[in-house]
């Protein structure tokens, strides 16, 4: 029952306010209009609100990461080579890199990366 009340009231929600799409200068904009409405209607929350951080591992660092953030000059100064193939595991909503499946998929990247 949860999940319906949760569904009806974010749907309600979005449209009481009006709210179908939102955009955010440094990313570009969402909706929650079909097909794109698989999160309850909710609309994704700023950049600054969720603070994304990404964790960098690479062949010669394979057990310990450098956290990356979304700075520009942040991301120059770090370990990362913008030349070397990068590839990117997104975990999900409501998840953290910490599942033994992540932790594999990583090792298996890093073993196979050319």
């Amino acid at each position: 029952m949860t999940n319906a009340v949760n569904f009806m009231t974010g749907k309600i929600f979005s449209l009481i306010r009006g709210s179908y799409s939102i955009c955010y200068s440094d990313i570009g904009c969402f909706e929650n209009k079909k097909p794109y409405d698989n999160a309850l209607y909710h609309l994704p929350q700023s950049p600054s609100e969720i603070d994304v951080k990404f964790k960098l591992f690479t062949r010669r660092n394979p057990e310990t990461y450098e956290i990356l953030i979304a700075d520009s000059m942040a991301i120059h100064l770090s370990k990362y080579t913008r030349t070397s193939h990068t590839k990117i595991i997104i975990h999900g909503y409501q998840h953290n890199f910490s599942a033994l499946w992540d932790i594999k998929m990583k090792d298996e990247i890093l073993k196979r990366a050319s």
